[in-house]
């Protein structure tokens, strides 16, 4: 291969890789959907392969009928050691962030991750947070939690690694 290809293919790569950015800061909005609705399939495996009781049952009913944040963060108050409270407290995160309320947003991820330490949905919790540090202009924040993220959950470490790579440049 000449060095002429070697520029060529290296600046396709380059092209192909920007091309990639744009598109992930175009459809972030949908990426962070995407994962909702992939915790949302998550919680129900997991509830359903555990045999959940009748009380964390009704739990997530109400969770269900939830109509507005404040109603979400007096169920999340009144459940927050159920999964449902734990799984509404993720929605209410990015509810704030969807909404552009990043310093909300950062407040209930800080105390999402405070008061969970030991959840397996803690790496999502972090990837929340690091994109309120983001959009918030906190560069050094969000790159140091989005590799936390990346660490925590090998799902989200292809997200987390282009939003550090993203930052970075």
């Amino acid at each position: 291969m000449t060095t002429e290809n070697k520029k060529h293919d290296g600046d396709r790569v380059l092209e192909i890789l920007e091309r990639g950015q744009h598109w992930v800061v175009q459809n972030k909005n949908k990426l962070i959907t995407v994962f909702t609705v992939s915790i949302i399939i998550a919680f129900w495996y997991e509830s359903h392969l555990s045999g959940i009781d009748a009380r964390e049952e009704k739990i997530w009913e109400r969770a269900a009928e939830l109509k507005n944040l404040n109603e979400m963060e007096l169920f999340i108050k009144m459940n927050s050691e159920s999964n449902a409270g734990k799984f509404m407290a993720l929605q209410l995160i990015r509810k704030e962030l969807d909404a552009g309320k990043y310093d909300k947003a950062l407040w209930y991820a800080n105390d999402y991750i405070q008061k969970n330490p030991e959840s397996n949905r803690l790496g999502l919790a972090r990837l929340l947070r690091a994109y309120a540090h983001e959009e918030l202009g906190k560069v050094s924040e969000a790159i140091a939690d989005y590799k936390k993220a990346a660490e925590l959950s090998p799902v989200l470490a292809t997200t987390a690694s282009k939003a550090i790579v993203r930052l970075e440049k």
